[in-house]
């Protein structure tokens, strides 16, 4: 039972609270964060504690506090695992929980709370069905006048008369394992947290039945069998298991939700061998610099790869000057995380590699201090493998249509939130490597991953999945297939995390792409695009779209200038719909560039191609999506410190830009797009930090923004509200 919930920033500062039984006032909210120091500072961390007659349960989630309060005697787990159902459903809502997220949109989040939790005591909690009578369309909340019938359902997971043209289920085995490993080379500590996480698409109201192998014994069950058995703790099912059942014969059977769940996590406190294991020595040279000798180990079998392995080394918070050398894999300096990264794509069982660093020392510290280092951290993913043995050896779907269903079932072990191996001291020259890699250091060239691997057909269905990918990304290479596989390809890109990669390494793709783009020229001038054309470039540039975001293709999206091909998409003036398609989707790959968190160099790169001109055209003659898209391209411009001031260099350039502003606010007083209009505020606002612009906006800032024209738009929009406060009380200071 709680009293009061509340979403708090860093700083404790309330974005959002709701009181459910009056009993605690909500100035208790402000003391959360003094108390939560004071906890951690005598190293006492909880996620709950009492103060004053008052229970303090909380979860942090990113940059963010969920906060439970209760004067009564409250279950602290069940208010725990309350405060984790809330971020499971804002994500489903908003896809990423962030501080921006519940600002923007703290209307339905206040209509969230009031469903989940009544009178203190949780209600419904499920995403899927809460999303059914609690929508969100363009910032608008809609709300039906009754719930919907699952909610009084005996099965309130799942609605009726849902159908499906291909019935499949999907099911991932994932486990995710936490080690740490002490100077001496001695595991510490070891444990397995797995899930078993479901995608269910199938038609009307289906049973299925789960089967794991022989070796699985569930804590406490007094089963037996043959070879080691694999012991289960802390088994939490999804409200769908029936336990009944489940307690006599220990089958799995429910009635799955419709789309994606967490049937299952368990965790095994058996050791753990580590699968890649990582030696780090460290020699001092007087203070004035320091090598790092790492070797890493695939501690797995031959068969299987480790993906995406990225090692952490932390190094002093003054170290400059770096040097890299490496076996394979590329190495990058993070100064903002006082650590070198060692990437390695594909990492094969048995294999071990070395690399080499070095480091300039400015300050000179004491031996204790230098002894003090914080651990190595690693993160993998090793795909088709499960570290404590469980497979699933059956799953059977059953319906009164009787239809026919795919399952597909894959397993995957990664790093957990805490693995860690300690460092240690090499005393001597080359003392713990002889590794061959002496002689100057060089930064290293990135590596080259390895061609796409095509599974065979004794795989599971799942690596066949995979393998579909492959092959329409081969297709990309006909000109006969490339059509198909574009839409094709441009459908699943959300779906596989690594398409980018594939993408752009695999020998030929980006060209053909590119040609696709080049082959509509001719049609730009004069406008001669049909739909039929418009439809397929627009695919190739949803590919493109998927490298730019990448993290690890975008700067070399941006070293080829592939941007530039697309400038003559938006330098078009046509207001046909195949060219507000090209010119949408076009501004749709320059926006997943700046909209990365480090674009420093995607502003710059933009910049010296003259991107402004072509976004203010968009925003002042496009469509009210590309206007948005554009406006945002340009916020984000200016939002970097380079921008805004080039921006403002010239008289030119600020009346060009508030020109088209000032239309735009114009505009806004008859078609009243309020998603328009928060960007163009955050854009003055934000050219209201530079001194030349204040003064010049003074005088030519739109009447509309200083009066109340916008009041009732702006109702339900508080962020934006307080941006326009915040702006006028920048022009009317002295």
């Amino acid at each position: 039972m709680a009293s009061l919930i509340a979403i708090l920033d860093l700083k404790g500062k309330s974005l959002i609270q709701r009181s459910y039984r009056d009993d605690v006032p909500p100035a208790y909210i402000e003391r959360f964060l003094p108390l939560l120091l004071e906890i951690e500072e005598e190293q006492q961390v909880t996620p709950c504690f009492s103060r004053d007659g008052v229970n303090y349960m909380h979860i942090r989630h990113s940059n963010l506090y969920l906060l439970a309060l209760s004067k009564r005697n409250t279950n602290a787990a069940e208010t725990i695992l309350f405060l984790h159902r809330i971020t499971q459903v804002l994500i489903e809502y908003f896809k990423e929980l962030e501080e921006e997220s519940i600002r923007d949109n703290f209307v339905i989040i206040y209509e969230l709370l009031d469903e989940m939790m009544d009178f203190g005591y949780p209600q419904t909690t499920e995403s899927k069905i809460l999303q059914e009578y609690i929508t969100q369309e363009s910032h608008k909340l809609v709300v039906q006048a009754q719930p919907p019938p699952a909610i009084t359902n005996a099965v309130s997971w799942r609605t009726e008369g849902i159908r499906y043209r291909k019935n499949e289920v999907f099911l991932d085995v994932i486990e995710s394992v936490n080690l740490l490993v002490n100077a001496k080379g001695d595991v510490v500590r070891s444990e397995i947290l797995g899930a078993v996480k479901m995608k269910c698409y199938l038609s009307g109201m289906p049973e299925l039945r789960l089967g794991l192998n022989d070796k699985v014994m569930f804590e406490s069950t007094g089963r037996t069998s043959r070879g080691k058995a694999i012991e289960m703790e802390d088994v939490k099912f999804h409200q769908c298991v029936r336990l009944s059942r489940f307690e006599n014969d220990r089958t799995i059977s429910f009635i799955p939700p419709d789309g994606e769940f967490e049937l299952m996590s368990y965790r095994l406190s058996t050791p753990v061998k580590p699968l890649i294991w990582v030696e780090a020595a460290v020699e001092s040279h007087r203070h004035s610099r320091v090598e790092y000798m790492v070797k890493v180990v695939a501690q797995f079998k031959r068969k299987s790869t480790a993906n995406n392995v990225e090692i952490y080394v932390p190094v002093p918070d003054d170290a400059d000057t770096p040097e890299f050398r490496a076996s394979t894999g590329s190495v990058q300096y993070a100064p903002d995380k006082s650590a070198f990264v060692w990437k390695i794509k594909q990492l094969a069982g048995g294999k071990e590699f070395m690399m080499r660093a070095h480091f300039g020392l400015p300050s000179v510290k004491s031996d204790t201090e230098a002894e003090r280092r914080p651990p190595i951290t690693v993160k993998y993913e090793i795909p088709y493998f499960t570290v404590s043995g469980i497979q699933v050896r059956y799953l059977k779907i059953v319906e009164k249509s009787g239809y026919q269903a795919l399952p597909w079932v894959r397993y995957i072990t990664q790093n957990g939130d805490d693995y860690r191996l300690t460092m240690h001291n090499a005393y001597g020259r080359g003392g713990l490597y002889t590794d061959g890699m002496s002689g100057p250091l060089a930064h290293p060239v990135p590596h080259q991953p390895v061609p796409p691997f095509l599974p065979n057909n004794n795989v599971a269905p799942l690596l066949q999945e995979d393998g579909k990918i492959y092959s329409l990304v081969i297709d990309l290479m006909d000109p006969n297939t490339r059509e198909a596989a574009l839409l094709e390809l441009s459908k699943k890109r959300e779906q596989y995390d690594d398409l980018a990669l594939v993408l752009w390494h695999s020998f030929g793709i980006m060209p053909a792409l590119l040609q696709e783009i080049v082959s509509v020229y001719p049609l730009l001038s004069p406008p001669n695009l049909t739909a039929h054309v418009s439809n397929r470039v627009c695919n190739a540039l949803a590919l493109l779209q998927c490298v730019a975001s990448h993290q690890e293709t975008r700067q070399l999206f941006l070293n080829a200038h592939i941007p530039l091909f697309l400038y003559p998409f938006l330098n078009t003036t046509s207001k046909t719909r195949p060219f507000e398609y090209l010119r949408l989707t076009s501004l749709g790959v320059i926006g997943a560039l700046v909209k990365q968190n480090d674009n420093t160099t995607v502003i710059h790169f933009l910049l010296s191609t003259e991107i402004i001109p072509l976004c203010l055209r968009i925003m002042e003659t496009g469509s009210e999506l590309s206007k948005t898209v554009a406006i945002f391209i340009v916020q984000k411009i200016l939002l970097d410190e380079t921008g805004l001031t080039y921006i403002c260099h010239t008289y030119e350039r600020f009346y060009a830009v508030g020109t088209v502003l000032s239309n735009m606010v114009n505009q806004l007083v008859e078609t009243q797009a309020v998603r328009l209009l928060k960007h163009v505020v955050r854009c003055y606002l934000r050219l209201s930090d530079n001194l030349r612009a204040r003064e010049a906006l003074r005088a030519c800032l739109p009447d509309p923004l200083r009066d109340n024209t916008f009041s009732v738009l702006l109702k339900g929009d508080m962020v934006t509200k307080r941006c326009l406060t915040t702006l006028l009380n920048n022009l009317n200071e002295p």
